[in-house]
């Protein structure tokens, strides 16, 4: 079974995610009685250009954790 490529956004490990304040502020989709969509203020909507393609688990795992991987059989 093959897993990936997957699609990561953030920093290294230990450190928080990026600032998210450039990005669009995301809306409801359904409006009210009115058809006004408000905003969501804590959401954020992130292009897909702005993650980085992960091939395959090892490099997940040192993205997410840091370190060499280590296997136990």
């Amino acid at each position: 079974m093959d897993l990936g490529p997957f699609l990561f956004f953030g920093g290294e490990p230990g450190l928080p995610l990026p600032p998210l304040d450039a990005f669009k502020i995301a809306k409801h989709t359904k409006g009210d009685k009115n058809g006004v969509k408000k905003e969501r203020p804590n959401l954020r909507i992130v292009q897909k250009s702005q993650f980085r393609a992960i091939t395959d688990i090892s490099m997940l795992y040192r993205a997410l954790f840091g370190g060499a991987v280590v296997i136990n059989s």
